[in-house]
Parts: C-alpha cells; structure tokens; sequence
C-alpha cells in the first residue's frame, strides 16, 4: 500500500478524480481546494448523476474515466464501499485508493500531536486511524459508545438551573430532549439553531411539548430559524426532501440567513455548545470565538465530516489557549459521528 501511495504522490499534482459524488465526495473536495490540489472531475456509479454537474465539477462513468483520464489519480470518497471499489478496481488501476488511507497517511505525524486527558481518547483515535488505513470498519465496534454527548462523566451534569445551552443543528430536538433528562429541567435557557424547513416544524411541536412536560417558563427554548458560520448574511441552503440531512449548497436551493454565535450572543454567556451542522462545524467556531474566550463554555463537536475536521478544530481551540482539556469519543458502527469534548 505504501508504494502505491507513493506512486499516487508522485502523480497527484497533474490533477486528480474523486470516486463518489455524495455529501462526503463534497467535503473532501472542500479540503483538496484548501490543499491546492485540483480535482477535474468526480466519478459516480449513479447513472442518475453521470453527465451532471456537483460542486462545479462534471461527473463521469467509470469507463468514461479509464477511456480518457486513466493516467490521473481517483481517490474513493464513496465511504459506505470504498473497500469494496478498491477491490474491484486495485488490479487494473494502480492509481486508485480510498481516501482515507491516502489521507491518513499525508497527515499520520500531524495525529500523532494530538494530546488528550484519558487513555480512552487515544484508544479512539487509533482505531479510527487504523479503519482509515485499511478501509475496514470491523473494528470500530471496539470503541462505539452509544450515549452520543452524554457518555462522557459529568460533562451534561451542571442541575444548577443557571445553565444556558446552546444547540447547533438542533434537528428535530432529540439533543434537547436528552439535555433536559440530564439536568432534571433544571435549566436557564436552551438556544435551538436550525435553518431545516421539516426539522424546524418537528422541532416547535417538540418544544412546547417539553415546555408543558417540564413545567418550564413559555421562552426556555428559543428556537433559531438560522445556520450559523463565519459572518452575517444570507446563503443558499438544500432542504433535502428525502432525510435529515441538510447543507449550505452554491445553487439550487432556499435563502436563509446565517449568523455567528458571537454576534448573535454579543454580551450573553452560555454554558454548553452542541454542534453537529454537516461541515460548518469550524467555521461556526471561528465565528464563535469572542464567546467561547469570555465564557469558556463546554463544547461538543462534531469532527468527522470534512476530512480534516479533527485535526482543524482541535488546533484551533487549542491555539486559543484558554485551558482547554479535550476528550474523544466516537457514536456510530463507521467513520462517522466522532465527536470532541472540550472542557
């Protein structure tokens, strides 16, 4: 594996194709940009996709790839079979490989840095670091932990009624729920923030549900009909109609507002951030960081959608130097749902 990743190295700066044009090809290409590596085309086994255009870029057929561009690099973003195209292809195409594996490699020292408070953390990373490498997920089943954010000891437990929560992607309001189980309702305040149209309506019914079950004050949850990132303004945004899953996207899609948590809070502090927003994880961050500087509050991120989310959003929390302490874990049976506990 190792010559072949050298091999792709030494060919990669010539252009290459991403293999799966879903969500997950998206943020890989968002990170190939960053890297200055130009990607020319996606490569997707849909035939409703082929001939389209996703992110700017045209998707091909496989046979389109290997009859004209078979000298050019593909790295396989289609995460639920990447091993099994890599298997069907690794014989006839030396200059394919999963992306995980070829990314895991260009950044293994950059992991290696990462410093956490329990051995747990570092048994986490390992085995994540370890499927990256081999595309095999069987052993993730070592470290799922299946309380997703509230498996971490004391890290919900504040039942001082002063808390105020923050929830990005607060969905349909599962989190909330959970949150107001764990602190018995004795909370200040829960900020909800969702710009999904069918999540936003489930989202009402379940709070004032709560609000009664609860015998809370009619404006404990404030629901935020907005995504939040980097700066104030309007974006496009994909209301998927077939799931949950929804995203900032270049076209075809609704206008929205967007704000950052440090506008939005200005001279409020919070207790506790929730975020799970499909990539935008970071940039809500950075958009927060007055906030996060002044109040030092708890934080539960997501960090596996963008491929290097971990290691961006761990370096930036830790470059604040505000005494961070970082614990990971991880929620799902794939690469998936890895979240980092700040505190």
């Amino acid at each position: 594996m190792q010559e072949r990743i050298d091999k792709i190295n030494e060919k990669i700066s010539n252009g290459i194709f991403l293999y799966g044009a879903g969500s997950n090809g998206s943020w890989c290409l968002d990170y190939l940009k960053r890297e200055g590596i130009k990607v020319l085309g996606f490569i997707d086994g849909s035939e409703e996709l082929q001939g389209m255009t996703v992110d700017g870029l045209f998707v091909y057929s496989y046979n389109e790839y290997l009859n004209s561009f078979s000298n050019h690099v593909v790295l396989i973003t289609a995460k639920h079979c990447a091993d099994e195209i890599f298997f069907q292809k690794k014989d006839e195409n030396s200059y394919i490989i999963p992306f995980d594996t070829w990314f895991e490699n260009r950044h293994h020292d950059d992991y290696l840095k990462l410093s956490f408070k329990d051995e747990q953390s570092y048994k986490v990373l390992n085995v994540i670091l370890e499927c990256m490498r081999s595309s095999d997920n069987s052993q993730i089943a070592q470290i799922v932990e299946p309380n997703q954010y509230f498996g971490v000891p004391n890290f919900f437990s504040f039942n001082t009624s002063k808390s105020v929560f923050v929830d990005l992607g607060a969905c349909t309001g599962d989190t909330i729920e959970r949150f107001l189980f764990s602190e018995l309702g004795a909370v200040k305040k829960i900020y909800a923030f969702e710009p999904g149209k069918k999540q936003i309506c489930a989202l009402k019914k379940r709070s004032k549900r709560l609000i009664e079950e609860w015998a809370l004050e009619p404006d404990t949850i404030e629901i935020v009909e907005a995504c939040v990132g980097l700066e104030n303004k309007t974006v496009t945004f994909n209301n998927n109609s077939y799931s949950l899953v929804t995203k900032i996207t270049e076209s075809n899609g609704d206008i929205i507002k967007q704000v950052t948590l440090d506008n939005y809070f200005q001279d409020k502090c919070v207790s506790l951030i929730k975020s799970d927003i499909e990539g935008s994880d970071y940039d809500a961050l950075v958009g927060a960081e007055k906030l996060i500087k002044r109040c030092k509050p708890r934080l539960a991120i997501s960090v596996y959608h963008k491929p290097d989310d971990l290691l961006r959003i761990y370096n930036l929390i830790n470059d604040w130097n505000i005494g961070y302490k970082f614990t990971l874990r991880h929620h799902s049976s794939r690469l998936m749902d890895t979240v980092l506990y700040c505190w």
